[in-house]
């Protein structure tokens, strides 16, 4: 039922136009940068535009590419919750809770192909800790090399983030499997850079992606986003009491263990960069969205137990 607003939603919206154009515009054989004059990394753009390419290039068809998208989304967040909190209600309501949300305003871009990529990682790390395997810890550096690919800010903050506790454990904890993650986690980039080499779209792609984000940052703070109707008050509340929840937990229950640590770090830099500089509905309410795995992880058990692996 929710889906259903994605195709009742009439057509105009500027940012979807505008994610839609780089989509045909790759599908019609166009190169980002050189061709194109393209602030974000390509991946999203990439994807959609592969659609357009195999069924046209109508707008419904990059409806339908939001849709499954969308579904996917939902699909892995029930999965997860599941996972962390053994209670297929609770799972679903919390899900039903993130949809309700995101549905208000989704449409297919970076940031929700991001948090689909947030949300795999977020499992197979918790089933990692459950029963660790070397494919799921090499499947894990690879989503974080590709998340830069999709949008450099976010992807870029959470592929540092992985690289700085891969270089923890190694040298600290002596974990050399997290050598191999770090070593994939840099395949994509590597890739990608050696593409824009060979087509020549280098500088195109430096003058755009990265030192032309500043020419088109809106700053509009969380601050001036919760101030700026009672609604948006309550909405921005919400990651507010859950955060404050978790570091209560943290500090005065001693609750916690790596996963609820590695759970925070990724969705508190999540939410920090795709709220920063630009807060509104839908970035507050994707960045929500890792938020609740680790809140049904905090509250799971109310014990008061420490355990640093």
């Amino acid at each position: 039922v929710f889906c259903l607003e994605i195709f009742l939603t009439p057509f105009g919206s500027g940012d979807e136009l505008w994610n839609y154009n780089f989509a045909k515009n790759i599908a019609e054989g166009l190169k980002p940068y050189s061709d194109i004059s393209m602030i974000q990394t390509p991946l999203s753009a990439y994807i959609s535009g592969t659609f357009l390419k195999m069924f046209g290039c109508g707008m419904l068809v990059y409806r339908v590419v939001g849709y499954l998208l969308m579904v996917s989304i939902f699909v892995v967040l029930y999965k997860l919750c599941v996972e962390t909190i053994q209670n297929k209600l609770t799972a679903f309501l919390s899900m039903l809770f993130s949809l309700s949300l995101n549905s208000l305003c989704f449409i297919y871009n970076y940031n929700y192909l991001s948090v689909f990529v947030v949300l795999i990682i977020m499992y197979l790390e918790l089933l990692n800790s459950k029963s660790y395997t070397g494919i799921r810890n090499a499947l894990i550096g690879v989503l974080f090399g590709l998340l830069p690919l999709i949008k450099q800010t976010t992807g870029g903050a959470l592929f540092l983030l992985n690289l700085c506790v891969c270089i923890y454990y190694i040298f600290k904890k002596g974990k050399t499997n997290h050598l191999c993650r770090v070593i994939l986690s840099l395949v994509p980039g590597i890739l990608y850079l050696g593409y824009l080499l060979i087509s020549s779209s280098f500088n195109a792609f430096m003058e755009y992606a990265v030192l032309g984000i500043g020419s088109f940052t809106h700053k509009d703070t969380f601050l001036n986003y919760i101030t700026d109707s009672p609604i948006n008050f309550f909405f921005g509340l919400i990651p507010i009491l859950i955060l404050l929840y978790i570091v209560y937990s943290f500090l005065v229950k001693k609750d916690f263990d790596a996963l609820k640590i590695n759970y925070l770090c990724i969705s508190l830099i999540w939410l920090i960069f795709v709220t920063y500089p630009l807060c509104d509905s839908s970035h507050l309410f994707v960045g929500i969205i890792p938020i609740i795995p680790l809140f049904l992880l905090i509250i799971k058990n109310r014990k008061s137990v420490i355990n640093i692996v």
